[in-house]
């Protein structure tokens, strides 16, 4: 078992947490939410917004990086560059499914269930300002901890069924965005019709 299980392990053993946890990953290409990250309010306000019943951790592995291949002499070759991946973000890579660092900045929350599987949801985070990376995290955070808190305390233990409640707010909350992004397209057709 990775050291990243060792110290979820750790929280599972809190009566007061439910077996749901929440990890954000980012690089230092991502320096607006870095500096939402690096400021103690905005930490205390996300922090806030989670409640005390679920954990968020925060990661950040080394920036991948594209390069050329090296092409030996009198060699035809096209200079295509290539991606790659530092060897120490191996581990948590593999630990949460995650082909490169190229998909960050990423909210994962997770949770293991009896089977010694991770199961994870990966959620977006938007950097593209510090407000937005922000409110992209917040809403993110809102969303599971709205979902910590309906769930019932004789669920709130069951890796599975609280991973299956959390899954489920946000596919309401996706589905919820796509129907918005819809009916907005709706509406912007309609100006073209006489």
């Amino acid at each position: 078992m990775n050291w990243w299980l060792r110290l979820q392990e750790v929280y599972r053993r809190d009566e007061d947490l439910v077996d749901i946890f929440g990890v954000i990953l980012f690089t230092d290409a991502h320096p607006h939410l870095k500096k939402i990250l690096a400021d103690n309010d905005y930490w205390s306000a996300l922090d806030e917004i989670s409640g005390p019943h679920w954990v968020i951790f925060s990661i950040k592995p080394k920036s991948g990086c594209y390069s050329l291949p090296q092409i030996p002499p009198g060699v035809f070759a096209r200079m295509i560059p290539v991606w790659k991946e530092p060897a120490e973000n191996k581990p948590i890579l593999e630990t949460f499914g995650i082909k490169s660092t190229r998909e960050l900045p990423l909210f994962v929350v997770f949770t293991q269930n009896n089977n010694n599987e991770i199961l994870k949801i990966e959620l977006k985070i938007k950097d593209d300002s510090p407000e937005e990376a922000y409110n992209s995290l917040k809403k993110n955070i809102e969303i599971i901890t709205d979902a910590v808190e309906r769930i019932d305390s004789q669920y709130k233990k069951n890796a599975q069924d609280v991973f299956n409640a959390v899954k489920m707010s946000v596919d309401v909350h996706k589905n919820w965005e796509v129907f918005k992004k819809g009916i907005k397209l709706i509406h912007w057709l309609k100006g073209f019709l006489p």
